[in-house]
């Protein structure tokens, strides 16, 4: 016996809804506070949430308890320079293929096509020279999360000791 068409929406099973997607949770890592404070307003403006360090060594309990998605970092700071930051991030998801890849925006003031190579053969995803278009940054975060989106599951994030 088949249904009545007429009570077929009342009957039909709806998909559940899925939930919204958390806020992307981005580190800016940089010595220049207005840098920090200008990059941190801009990333709250598009729905992230942006954490604020001041050095390459503040970035690791960060890590280690947070799901960043993406670093903006400056290559040059004190404590812990970018390129170290880099090297480390890198090598730990090699040594764990369980946790996410951190998407990796490096910036400098000191400009050059060395410094710039130098970052993302280390496994920068994308380099950006001092003065900074905030937008293109912001814009550039955001398609390395719908790339990650795409290729990993959620429950993934980086472990750090």
């Amino acid at each position: 016996m088949r249904a009545d068409p007429r009570y077929a929406s009342r009957t039909r099973r709806r998909p559940a809804a899925t939930p919204p997607e958390p806020p992307a949770l981005v580190l800016i890592a940089d010595d220049d506070e207005t840098a920090r404070l200008v990059l941190q307003r801009a990333f709250a403006h598009s729905g992230a949430i942006a954490l604020p360090v001041d050095d390459g060594v503040e970035i690791w309990p960060i890590l280690a308890r947070e799901r960043v998605e993406t670093l903006v970092l400056d290559l040059r700071m004190p404590g812990m320079n970018g390129f170290d930051v880099i090297r480390h991030i890198r090598g730990r998801e090699a040594e764990n293929s369980l946790v996410q890849r951190i998407g990796i925006i490096a910036v400098s003031g000191i400009p050059g096509p060395d410094v710039e190579a130098r970052a993302l053969r280390l496994g920068a995803d994308a380099f950006r020279a001092k003065p900074l278009d905030i937008f293109e940054v912001v814009r550039i975060a955001s398609e390395l999360r719908v790339r990650r989106q795409r290729a990993l599951p959620r429950t993934q994030h980086l472990l750090v000791d």
